[in-house]
């Protein structure tokens, strides 16, 4: 599917469109509508600082598990590159203040699941790992300082440190708290986003 926002070309893939409308239809609490939300908002974040700071957005591709937005960063400033890259996860961050303002008013659930879900997206989109905006933040820092490839060693050094960790946490997560596969699930996602955008840069 291939719709136009403000000039910029937006595709949805089949497989994202069928589970977000079956999760959607077996959501009885609301709850995958607003992660859909805050993720919308994330993403939303990002583009809105593309178009302060002058990059040239060309596409959004909303996939399975996965948004990537295609723009051309390569005329921008570290510090404006290293904007782009934090805008989702200060959008997050600042949603989940407001909610949490908003839920201690009126104590609703609407705003503790979404300050729950702002800070957990936040939060996942802010590791040091490659491919997710705290790892590209994370590279942008080290190449002011180290070459490209010393840089993106480091990160890929600093990604397995981080993950090997996480991923032991969530088996024992896992077997500790009445099989609650949530962390481990978050583990081996950023596991095969890894894996695919690899084997993408290879072909």
């Amino acid at each position: 599917m291939k719709a136009k926002f403000f000039g910029v070309d937006v595709y949805f893939s089949f497989p994202a469109v069928a589970f977000l409308s079956l999760a959607v239809l077996c959501d009885k609490r609301g709850t995958v509508l607003i992660c859909l939300l805050s993720s919308f908002l994330h993403e939303l974040g990002h583009i809105v600082v593309m178009k302060i700071t002058g990059a040239k957005l060309k596409a959004v591709n909303f996939n399975l598990g996965d948004v990537a937005i295609n723009a051309d960063l390569s005329m921008l400033s570290y510090k404006a590159e290293f904007l782009v890259n934090i805008g989702g996860v200060a959008v997050n961050f600042m949603l989940s203040i407001l909610a949490f303002l908003l839920h201690a008013m009126f104590k609703a659930d609407f705003f503790r699941d979404l300050f729950i879900s702002n800070v957990l997206i936040g939060a996942f989109n802010f590791l040091p790992v490659r491919y997710l905006d705290g790892g590209q933040i994370v590279l942008i820092l080290l190449q002011k300082r180290f070459s490209v490839k010393l840089s993106e060693t480091i990160l890929n050094v600093l990604t397995v440190c981080f993950m090997l960790p996480v991923g032991i946490c969530g088996l024992l997560f896992l077997f500790n708290s009445s099989y609650n596969y949530s962390l481990l699930f978050a583990v081996l996602y950023l596991i095969c986003t890894l894996v695919s955008k690899e084997l993408k840069n290879v072909s």
